[in-house]
């Protein structure tokens, strides 16, 4: 059955994050023979790039969405997206905290409609009172409170890329 390694400190400010040593891949790959992370038949139209600086929220996201078949890539900041962003192509959809270090949400949707335009949806997550409010604010496409329930992210994410 697939188990989470030991976890480890990742920052000096006394805040336990996750760390999985191990590729949690070959574990789900071991607990699910029968259906493997981005294998043809489980693969879905759409890449996600999910933006998120709290690394526990970014990999339980990854992890969930690409066993849902989509591929999914994460950056910590606005600056590392869209550096990845750059490299790796078009994303068909992004998933944006606002509070970041180095490059926030607002900077990076600001320098992200600038060289791409609104060719790919964004959805807002943010634990913010105001989550419509700062959807709207960086004309994003939708926004999910957080904390989130997994099933409604899912929903939202299937509603722009299909089931």
């Amino acid at each position: 059955m697939f188990a989470p390694k030991p976890m480890k400190f990742i920052d000096s400010n006394t805040r336990l994050k996750y760390s999985f040593i191990d590729n949690y891949e070959s574990a789900f790959k071991a607990s699910f023979p029968a259906m493997t992370l981005n294998s043809p038949q489980n693969i879905k139209p759409g890449k996600i790039l999910i933006v998120e600086d709290e690394t526990d929220i970014s990999f339980a996201l990854q992890m969930i969405l690409e066993t849902s078949g989509y591929i999914v890539k994460t950056a910590e900041n606005g600056k590392v997206a869209l550096d990845l962003i750059k490299k790796e192509g078009p994303f068909q959809l992004i998933l944006l905290d606002m509070q970041m270090p180095v490059m926030n949400g607002w900077t990076f949707a600001e320098n992200f409609y600038t060289q791409y335009g609104h060719s790919t949806p964004i959805i807002v997550m943010t634990a913010a009172a105001n989550s419509q409010q700062r959807a709207e604010e960086i004309k994003a496409n939708d926004w999910i409170d957080k904390p989130f329930e997994m099933a409604k992210l899912q929903s939202k994410v299937k509603s722009y890329l299909g089931p």
